[in-house]
């Protein structure tokens, strides 16, 4: 792997977790107290 497909994968994978974020942002909204089982859970 030379530099730029690690800067290619890396932008992905910001792009992807942005994404994931807003899905879970939307997710969050419709259900609190599953994300704060999760948050508890994510903890340990």
């Amino acid at each position: 792997l030379d530099r730029r497909t690690i800067k290619e994968i890396y932008e992905y994978l910001i792009v992807l977790q942005r994404r994931r974020l807003t899905a879970c942002n939307r997710w969050i909204k419709t259900s609190p107290s599953t994300w704060n089982h999760l948050r508890i859970n994510s903890k340990t």
